[in-house]
């Protein structure tokens, strides 16, 4: 059984999974300042725990449009984020 988003998505709500979100989120505008994107294995590289857990958190920004992904058909790990384009200007 693989990853299924709407599954995973309740984690999102929970004390950990929001402490998740917020930790990935703030990992993302470190890197954006560096580069202006980042790949999802860079996102997540300081982020302990459940990998379908911390995909859900990923994908979660991207739904509430925190975090764009550049090509969401690569495999996973090497998918491309950047903030969406009115954001970047605020990094």
């Amino acid at each position: 059984m693989g990853y299924e988003y709407y599954k995973e998505r309740p984690f999102v709500f929970t004390e950990e999974g929001m402490k998740k979100t917020i930790d990935i989120l703030e990992r993302s505008r470190k890197l954006f300042k560096i580069a202006g994107a980042c790949m999802y294995y860079e996102l997540t590289a300081e982020i302990m725990g459940d990998t379908w857990e911390t995909l859900a958190c990923v994908d979660y920004l991207v739904e509430t449009n925190k975090l764009r992904r550049v090509d969401p058909k690569s495999i996973t790990q090497y998918q491309v984020f950047t903030l969406p384009l009115g954001e970047l200007m605020n990094v």
